[in-house]
């Protein structure tokens, strides 16, 4: 293993259900012709996810 490349077919061996979710992401395709912020939506109410930053800028906490 050791100087070899892993793959996330690697992950399947290990953690079979964390590997599924993630092929699951990888694989969604949108309906086409949709809106940003309605894309946005469509993912986060098909996957119960959301992406969120935290980060320090000029000694203040920003989200987005």
């Amino acid at each position: 293993v050791k100087n070899e490349a892993l793959v996330l077919e690697d992950l399947r061996h290990v953690h079979p259900d964390t590997y599924l979710s993630l092929r699951s992401l990888l694989s969604w395709e949108p309906e086409e012709d949709l809106k940003e912020s309605e894309l946005n939506a469509l993912f986060e109410n098909t996957f119960c996810l959301d992406f969120v930053i935290t980060y320090e800028l000029n000694g203040k906490t920003e989200t987005r």
